[in-house]
């Protein structure tokens, strides 16, 4: 009976490390981007900006509940299982600002009125 309570625990930790978000793939670069009117390009930008708000205050929201689990699982061990470990909104977020300092690159090389 210890061993199949064991095997349960073990299975169910291996299996809360998966739980989370997948990272969406951002292309820091793409082959039409030096097509882009200045205006294509500012509004790229600005699309940009408020994607990195979101995903902020998303990963400032997934702090706040895995801080919580933390603290009920200092008590029981299941709320431990249901934390997000994965930093998906972390990589989202440096690869839309490697974009957006690409297309800043692009705006300033096209001489473009900010």
């Amino acid at each position: 009976m210890k061993n199949f309570i064991s095997g349960i625990i073990i299975l169910a930790l291996l299996s809360s490390c998966a739980s989370g978000r997948t990272t969406n793939n951002i292309k820091v670069t793409n082959v039409s981007d030096i097509n882009l009117s200045c205006d294509e390009l500012l509004s790229e930008i600005d699309s940009i900006s408020l994607k990195v708000i979101e995903l902020t205050e998303e990963e400032s929201s997934k702090d706040k509940k895995n801080t919580g689990l933390q603290i009920a699982g200092a008590f029981f061990l299941v709320p431990l299982l249901f934390m997000d470990l994965t930093e998906s909104e972390k990589i989202e977020i440096n690869a839309y600002r490697a974009r957006y300092f690409h297309l800043t690159k692009l705006v300033k090389d096209k001489s473009c009125k900010v």
